[in-house]
């Protein structure tokens, strides 16, 4: 790569697309990634994974609040509605 081209860092999974057009992302771990990136700011790959057994997969039809995480300036954990479920069964 020349020092012209942008770096990227990733993969990432996109959760959802909020009202003003940003995007908040996933990582492999499942963590979010604590910042919003507009559309020119993201790059896409298709790395769709071969999912082998039974294996589940929840969709995230909305992030309800967030939180810092202690001992992690700068770094938040959000509570998140599934889709198809109620809001006791929300999780951060």
């Amino acid at each position: 790569t020349s020092a012209l081209e942008a770096k990227y860092i990733g993969p990432f999974k996109v959760v959802m697309r909020n009202q003003g057009g940003a995007y908040i992302l996933q990582d492999k771990t499942g963590e979010l990634v604590p910042s919003k990136y507009p559309p020119e700011q993201l790059k896409s790959v298709s790395e769709e994974p071969t999912i082998s057994g039974e294996e589940t997969h929840y969709v995230v039809e909305a992030i309800i609040a967030h939180r810092p995480i202690k001992n992690k300036k700068g770094i938040y954990e959000y509570l998140i509605r599934w889709k198809g479920y109620n809001a006791d069964e929300d999780t951060w």
